[in-house]
C-alpha cells in the first residue's frame, strides 16, 4: 500500500480538529464553532452550516446523510441535508413556541453517524432524555432516570445507542455516595430494561456499543475491568482483566468487532493502550505513548493510529495474523515519503473563506422570528 499523500492541506486552526470522511472528496467536521463541509481532494471549502453543534462532536445521523444541530435560539434541534446545505426539519422540545423554554443542553446520536435516532438533554434537568426518530422526524421517548433519588445523576458522555438504535444506555448514579451502573431502556417500548451492576462494585468509567445487542463497559474503583454484557438478557458475557492500576479513559472497538482498544493516562507524560481479541477473550499486545497523543482506529480497525505533537509523525501499529508491527508515516513536509505532494492551503476558520449564503431557511425557535 502506498502510504505517500496525494494532497497536503494546510490548515490554520488553533483548534483541535475532528472530521468525518463522506467519501473520496468529502468530509464534514468543526471549525471555528461552525459546521462546515470541505473537498480534502482539492482543498476547497463546500459549504458552511449555521447552527451551534453542541459540543465539539458531529451529530451526523441517517447514514451521514443529515446533521443535527441547535438552533440560533438555542431551544430546539434542527436537521441539515448534508448534500445541499438546506435545514429541513425541526425538532421541538415543546409544542408552544415560547421565549421563555428551556435551552438545549445536549444532545447525540451513534459516533458512525449511521443512526436514525438523536438524544438529547434540557438546561437544568439532567435525569430526562428525550429520543427523536429523525426519519420521521418525531419525539418517540422521554426517558426519565431509573431510580427516585433527588440526588441522583445521569452522565452524558457515557451514554450509548446501539446499532440499530433499539436500546439507550446510560451511566447512572444513584447518590454520590454509592458507585455508578449503566441504566438501558429498550426503546421499543421506552421502560428500563436493566441496571447493570458490576458485581464485585466496580463503578463504570467508560462505555461503547457492540453491534445491535451487546455492550463493553469499564470500570474502576473496587474492580478496575472491562465487561462484556448482553443487553436482552442482561448478562455479563466476558470479562478482561483491564490495566494495571488505574481506570481506562476511553475504549474503541473495530468494525469487524473483534478487537478492542482501550487506553488509559498513566502520568503526566504517559498513556497506556492495550489491544484486545474479543474472541479469544485475550490481550494481545500493550504499548506506552505520549500523553497528549491521539489514537484512532483505521482501515476497518486493522490499523491502529497514534498521533503526537512532539514527534511530528503517526505512529502505526498493524494487525497481521497474531502479530502486530510498528511502522511510522512522517508527516513533515521535508520528508522523502512526502515531496510527491501537492500542497494546499485552506483556513478553515477564516470567514472569508466561509459561504455567503444563508443556507437556514428555519433557524429562528419561534414562528414569529425568522430573523
Amino acid at each position: 500500500m502506498d502510504a505517500r499523500p496525494k494532497t497536503r492541506i494546510v490548515v490554520e486552526s488553533s483548534e483541535r480538529l475532528r472530521w468525518t470522511i463522506l467519501d473520496q472528496k468529502l468530509a464534514v467536521g468543526i471549525a471555528g464553532q461552525r459546521i462546515k463541509v470541505i473537498n480534502y481532494a482539492e482543498g476547497k471549502m463546500v459549504r458552511v452550516f449555521k447552527g451551534h453543534t453542541g459540543g465539539e462532536w458531529l451529530c451526523l445521523v441517517n447514514k451521514r446523510q443529515e446533521i443535527v444541530a441547535i438552533t440560533r435560539g438555542g431551544r430546539n434541534l434542527k436537521v441539515l441535508d448534508v448534500e445541499t446545505g438546506e435545514a429541513v426539519a425541526m425538532l421541538k422540545h415543546s409544542g408552544k413556541e415560547s421565549r421563555n423554554s428551556t435551552p438545549v443542553w445536549y444532545f447525540m446520536s451513534n459516533p458512525d453517524g449511521h443512526g436514525s435516532a438523536v438524544a438529547s438533554m434540557l438546561e437544568g434537568d439532567h435525569l430526562t432524555w428525550y429520543i427523536w426518530d429523525v426519519p420521521s422526524r418525531s419525539l418517540r421517548h422521554t426517558l426519565t432516570a431509573p431510580g427516585k433519588s433527588d440526588k441522583a445523576s445521569m452522565t452524558v458522555a457515557d451514554s450509548v445507542f446501539t446499532a440499530n438504535c433499539r436500546y439507550f444506555c446510560c451511566k447512572y448514579k444513584e447518590s454520590p455516595e454509592v458507585n455508578s451502573d449503566l441504566a438501558v431502556w429498550d426503546l421499543d417500548t421506552g421502560k428500563v430494561a436493566h441496571r447493570l451492576f458490576h458485581d464485585r462494585g466496580g463503578s463504570v468509567t467508560s462505555v461503547v456499543a457492540m453491534g445491535d445487542d451487546k455492550i463493553l463497559v469499564s470500570y474502576c474503583e473496587k474492580s478496575i475491568d472491562i465487561l462484556l454484557w448482553s443487553l436482552p438478557q442482561g448478562e455479563q458475557l466476558l470479562r478482561l482483566p483491564g490495566h494495571s492500576n488505574r481506570y481506562v479513559d476511553r475504549l474503541l472497538l473495530t468494525e469487524d468487532e473483534r478487537h478492542l482498544v482501550s487506553y488509559q493516562s498513566l502520568s503526566a507524560k504517559e498513556r497506556e493502550f492495550i489491544l484486545w481479541d474479543l474472541v479469544a477473550g485475550k490481550k494481545i499486545a500493550g504499548f506506552t505513548v505520549e500523553e497528549n497523543s491521539i489514537i484512532q482506529l483505521a482501515c476497518q480497525g486493522n490499523i491502529i493510529a497514534v498521533g503526537a505533537r512532539s514527534i511530528g509523525s503517526i505512529v502505526t501499529f498493524s494487525l497481521t495474523g497474531s502479530d502486530v508491527i510498528r511502522s511510522e508515516l512522517s508527516s513533515y513536509a521535508g520528508s522523502s515519503q512526502t515531496t510527491t505532494a501537492s500542497e494546499v492551503y485552506l483556513d478553515l476558520i477564516d470567514p472569508e473563506n466561509d459561504n455567503k449564503a444563508d443556507l437556514d431557511d428555519i433557524d429562528s425557535d419561534f414562528d414569529d422570528d425568522e430573523v
